[in-house]
């Protein structure tokens, strides 16, 4: 039985008009509800646990490279990449993570848009051509993902159908856009696989560690290593032996954590992600974090419905701030008391703003939340302003960094 997967999808991100007649709304972080006291109360003693665990660790500390994700520029949103609106959203976004002070920003470049026969494939590769000269240009690091487009239309604006894709044509063609990347966009790390269980959930086709060391190897053996750092990983969820076989098995440069559900009824995934840090390590590789975000589902709930919309609809409200700042801060400690050279935040709209819980908002269905999110996330990117956490993380970053 193939195991759920629990991988972050993008929500929509209409970033094609940059003005707003209004203000942004004031961050108001508020009390937690009745209906979430439970699961903040479980999530917070999740993270005191692992706090006590950072604090047995031995007291070296490394400097860290913190970056964000760039949700404008996620191939998610297909063809509404291709317009100038969106390539100036996707500027702002850049330049607001940068103010905050992060060095490196992250941006998914998916399959199969940049397959050589999907429809305006050319442009897609223009497009992210040019934002990678831009994020270079302004000085920051570019940490290149390839994954492919989710399926389920609450979370992708681009319609797919894998039911007659087989597993070695899936591999073919994304090793040929990973080692396309590398030749043409030139980041500074490029992520080739992560997630297998969600991967597999995604396509309906079982993927094994061999076969995903396979795809590797054979990826690395065609590709230009001159400049760019390559690396995969997993999940916290997923089983460890993908990262002990990616240590072990392949000439990859780096593993890449993603960390979002801080544990299940099988297990505490934040320990996982320690111990997957030592087991890179000993194999002699570097580590990054390319994926993190405080995932609001308690344990029962992720054995039942891992991945409902709804529960990706919670990290829209302010009430959770402080919890998301501590997840932010104890995340950095990890990173720097384990050596993780790069951190790298996916829901990064929620530095800018979050939405009050209220009689509106807490009545409102999941693609509502989002779409409210999202306009109070672009008030504030055009106002220049930051939610709560986003100065969190700005203080994060002057500390770890």
């Amino acid at each position: 039985m193939k195991r759920r997967g629990l991988g972050v999808p993008i929500v929509l991100f209409a970033f094609l008009c940059l003005r707003c007649d209004r203000g942004p709304v004031p961050d108001s972080p508020g009390e937690v509800p009745s209906r979430f006291t439970s699961l903040s109360a479980e999530l917070t003693g999740t993270l005191d646990q692992f706090a006590r665990l950072l604090d047995t660790l031995p007291a070296r500390r490394t400097g860290v490279i913190f970056g964000g994700e760039v949700l404008p520029a996620n191939s998610h949103r297909g063809e509404d990449l291709l317009t100038d609106g969106a390539y100036q959203g996707c500027l702002l976004y850049v330049d607001r993570l940068k103010a905050l002070g992060v060095g490196g920003v992250t941006v998914a470049m998916d399959y199969p848009l940049l397959n050589a026969d999907y429809p305006r494939s050319a442009e897609y590769w223009s497009f992210y051509r040019r934002l990678a000269g831009d994020i270079k240009a302004r000085g920051l690091r570019l940490n290149v993902k390839v994954g492919p487009i989710f399926t389920d239309r609450n979370f992708s604006n681009v319609r797919v159908d894998y039911s007659n894709l087989t597993l070695d044509e899936y591999f073919r063609d994304r090793g040929r856009i990973a080692q396309r990347i590398a030749l043409e966009i030139r980041p500074d790390y490029l992520s080739i696989g992560n997630e297998p269980s969600t991967e597999a959930e995604i396509l309906h086709l079982e993927i094994t560690p061999d076969r995903f060391v396979r795809y590797v190897n054979e990826t690395l053996a065609g590709m230009n290593r001159s400049v760019t750092l390559v690396g995969a990983g997993a999940g916290t969820w997923d089983s460890t032996d993908y990262v002990e076989r990616f240590a072990r098995q392949t000439s990859l440069d780096y593993i890449d954590l993603h960390i979002y559900p801080l544990g299940s009824l099988g297990g505490d995934y934040l320990r996982r992600a320690a111990e997957m840090a030592d087991i890179a390590a000993a194999g002699g590789k570097r580590v990054i974090i390319g994926e993190a975000w405080l995932y609001k589902a308690g344990r029962l709930e992720l054995a039942i419905a891992p991945t409902a919309p709804v529960i990706f609809a919670r990290d829209v409200y302010s009430f959770w701030a402080a919890l998301d700042a501590r997840f932010l801060q104890e995340i950095a400690r990890l990173a720097s008391l384990k050596r993780i050279e790069y951190v790298s935040p996916f829901w990064t709209k929620y530095l800018f703003a979050y939405l009050p819980f209220d009689d509106r908002t807490s009545a409102a269905t999941a693609a509502q939340l989002f779409s409210m999110s999202d306009q109070e996330a672009v008030k504030q990117l055009t106002a220049g302003g930051y939610s709560v956490t986003g100065e969190a993380y700005r203080d994060v970053i002057g500390r770890y960094r």
